[in-house]
């Protein structure tokens, strides 16, 4: 349903809200060199269950930028991935910064060999912050298939009086995120005529989550963070598309094969999206390990909540919604004209 999209300047206003999250940074893998980067300020890391290795270097004096700083960051990112291209910033024109989140500035730019394209620029103070950047630049390689953000690289962008930042290259999101189009038709009146298309919107993004997160899955790549934020929509690649959906920010991602002894425990995502036994709030002796079904419960709450958005009369909408989760209770039943996912939603919730 092109026309949905019609209007792009509007569609776009509150676009690429999911680069714009902090990260909650764990402890992870070491991959930087002996000394580490220097460090402006020194503080220890929560450790996760997932990753047990300690970082075997001491906390770098309090210091700026520097030439070696930039080189141990390459040389890290080399070991890590090895095959990924690194850019230089002269290689960008027309950069316009399109967000800031707490972890630092999301431009929209142009490169000349792969056109329109998205720069994630993230800022760090610690090395366990830089292990932590590494880790999401691992993940995000391992995760590349048709239904994730196209990664094309990375850039170390030297800082004025502080440690030099790294950025990701991304593929241009043209429509946004999932969430800019569920906001999108909430702040508008939306007639009935449109049942149809929303329909067809809805079910072209369940149908790529639903690949995406297989494949994910199939690959051993647990997300943590499935939500409207970290679905991007964009242009479709051929005409027989609506449009097409991936996923974006593996920062929380983890490798998991869903044997006992790969289960996780920390408590990391979105609250609104947890699963039971993934939420603080709902456990008590300790934690509760988890694994690939806590991914398939966010997908049931992002099709719970995109069903009553796109199908409740705007004005009765926001009394489905509790002030204190911000979203419809899971067993409601759904809107009539897509009563027939309640099953999908439920077997997941």
């Amino acid at each position: 349903p092109h026309a949905f999209f019609a209007d792009k300047s509007t569609l776009l206003a509150d676009g690429h809200d999911s680069f714009l999250k902090p990260h909650e940074v764990e402890g992870i893998p070491d991959y930087t060199i002996a000394g580490g980067v220097s460090e402006r300020k020194s503080h220890g890391g929560d450790e996760d269950d997932d990753e047990q290795e300690e970082a075997g270097h001491p906390d770098g004096e309090p210091g700026g930028q520097d030439a070696t700083d930039m080189l141990k960051i390459e040389f890290a990112v080399a070991m890590l991935l090895p095959d990924l291209k690194r850019y230089d910033l002269t290689n960008f024109s027309s950069r316009a910064s399109i967000g800031r989140g707490a972890f630092g500035h999301v431009y929209r730019a142009v490169d000349p060999w792969n056109g329109t394209i998205a720069l994630k620029e993230i800022e760090y103070e610690t090395r366990e912050e830089l292990q932590g950047i590494l880790k999401e630049l691992d993940q995000l390689q391992k995760a590349q298939c048709e239904h994730v953000v196209e990664f094309h690289g990375y850039y170390i962008k030297p800082q004025d009086g502080g440690l030099p930042s790294l950025g990701l290259v991304l593929s241009y999101a043209d429509l946004g995120s999932f969430r800019t189009l569920l906001n999108f038709v909430r702040s508008r009146e939306v007639q009935p005529q449109s049942d149809a298309l929303l329909r067809g919107v809805l079910m072209t993004v369940l149908h790529s989550l639903a690949k995406g997160m297989e494949l994910l899955h199939a690959n051993g790549i647990l997300h943590r963070d499935i939500k409207p934020e970290n679905l991007l929509l964009f242009m479709p690649s051929n005409a027989e598309q609506a449009f097409q959906v991936k996923f974006c920010d593996f920062g929380l991602a983890r490798e998991c094969s869903g044997k006992s002894n790969s289960l996780k425990t920390a408590r990391v995502g979105t609250q609104l999206y947890m699963s039971p036994e993934v939420a603080p709030e709902r456990y008590e002796g300790g934690p509760v390990p988890y694994s690939f079904e806590s991914d398939c419960f966010s997908v049931g709450m992002v099709l719970n909540e995109a069903c009553f958005v796109l199908f409740f009369p705007r004005d009765d909408l926001q009394i489905l919604y509790d002030p204190a989760i911000e979203l419809p209770p899971p067993r409601m039943p759904l809107p009539e004209a897509v009563s027939e996912l309640q099953p999908i939603r439920d077997r997941c919730t």
